[in-house]
């Protein structure tokens, strides 16, 4: 379950690497798809990031491929020559789509973390080595091992290794890995990787403005009305209104404001071509 390694022991990245170019063909051919935002991000879900989660080693690939393999994630999503050039993929894998299943360290560390759980909860012999390797990493030893790939990825997420068997969330909740229910531990991972996603949304981006401090949108209830297909919330999420959701979080908005900031309109006011009270922001369209 670790790397590669060449003879003179640098990290060997052939394997990983060839499967991420693998994947990127997928989704060359996914972007060629008819199909829509929706149906084109679960495509990649299930064809394309699955190329990076086969063998057995935990191993990212290197930094030059995960960079080719987003690029290629962003032309099959919005097409190749940017017809949706204003989109934000940082708020569309957040929350339109299943994002966690698609990018390349989130599928990654998903792996890393389904394999610590999967040890620890069947294997004494792991709980030891746990315990052993929760000690070196307090002394700030350099690890060397899987144990480096599991504690690179709680601290990307934001969270802290606290005990041999218990992590602590950025938003102080503490999980026991032998003991915390699957599903409650997945929701925790998925939500920080949300928290991710958001802040990394540019602060030039007005039209997003607050997003990035991840308390300005309820992701669970915008989650279940473009997720849900049955049930009481079902009932107002057509495909009209899951649209326009998308449209307003992933920032597809062509608003007059936007249109003439970018000198993409034929008309250089940015007030609103249909009341003429103020401009035509995001806000504007929604509540006046």
């Amino acid at each position: 379950m670790g790397d590669f390694l060449q003879c003179s022991g640098d990290t060997d990245y052939a394997f990983t690497d060839g499967r991420a170019s693998q994947a990127v063909l997928v989704l060359d051919k996914i972007a060629r798809a008819p199909h829509g935002i929706e149906g084109k991000c679960q495509l990649i879900a299930t064809m394309a990031a699955t190329k990076l989660a086969t063998g057995t080693e935990l191993l990212l690939a290197s930094a030059k491929a995960q960079k080719d393999y987003d690029k290629a994630m962003r032309r099959a999503i919005v097409g190749s020559h940017f017809k949706q050039p204003w989109i934000s993929l940082q708020t569309l894998l957040a929350v339109c789509v299943k994002g966690h299943l698609m990018s390349a360290f989130n599928v990654h560390a998903n792996r890393t973390l389904a394999t610590a759980l999967r040890q620890i909860r069947k294997s004494n012999h792991i709980q030891g080595a746990f315990e052993h390797f929760y000690d070196r990493f307090r002394q700030g030893d350099d690890l060397k091992t899987p144990f480096n790939h599991f504690v690179n990825v709680i601290q990307a997420l934001g969270w802290s290794w606290t005990a041999p068997f218990q992590l602590t969330t950025e938003f102080e909740l503490v999980f026991d890995l032998r003991t915390t229910p699957s599903d409650v531990f997945w929701h925790f991972v998925r939500l920080s990787q949300r928290r991710i996603l958001c802040m990394s949304v540019p602060v030039t981006r007005h039209d997003l403005a607050g997003i990035q401090l991840f308390s300005t949108v309820d992701f669970v209830a915008s989650t279940i009305l473009l997720r849900r297909k049955t049930g009481d919330f079902a009932a107002g999420a057509n495909t009209k209104h899951r649209g326009m959701l998308i449209s307003l979080l992933s920032g597809m908005v062509h608003t007059q404001q936007r249109m003439s900031r970018a000198g993409a309109s034929a008309d250089v006011s940015p007030v609103c071509p249909y009341c003429n009270s103020g401009e035509e922001t995001l806000l504007h369209i929604i509540f006046k």
